[in-house]
Order: structure tokens, then sequence, then C-alpha cells
């Protein structure tokens, strides 16, 4: 049983993960339409991004 829960908690993860990356995505394009680069955020995406890539990492 505790296999399959940190399995589960594993799969959640790596889904708010990719909700993070999607809403934070849409958030910097917004800011690079208008103008306002945010090359933080845009270090924040890629670590994360890297990591559900590659597994392991900062996230």
């Amino acid at each position: 049983m505790m296999i399959g829960v940190n399995k589960i908690q594993g799969n959640a993860r790596v889904i708010n993960y990719a909700g993070i990356i999607r809403g934070a995505t849409q958030r910097e394009i917004k800011l690079e339409i208008s103008g306002n680069a945010n090359n933080s955020l845009i270090r924040y995406l890629d670590d994360i991004f890297d990591g559900l890539m590659h597994g392991g990492g900062k996230y």
C-alpha cells in the first residue's frame, strides 16, 4: 500500500509542476508582448522543465 501511495504522490508532483509551467509560460508570454521581459521567471521555468524532462534536479 505504501508503494502505491508514493507512486501517486510522484504523479501528483509531476502534474502540479506541469501546471506551474503552463501558467508561468502564459504569464511570461504576456510580459514579453508588453515589452517587460522577466529573465528570472524564464530561468525558473527552465529549471522546472529540465527536472521534469531528466528527473531529479532542484524541483
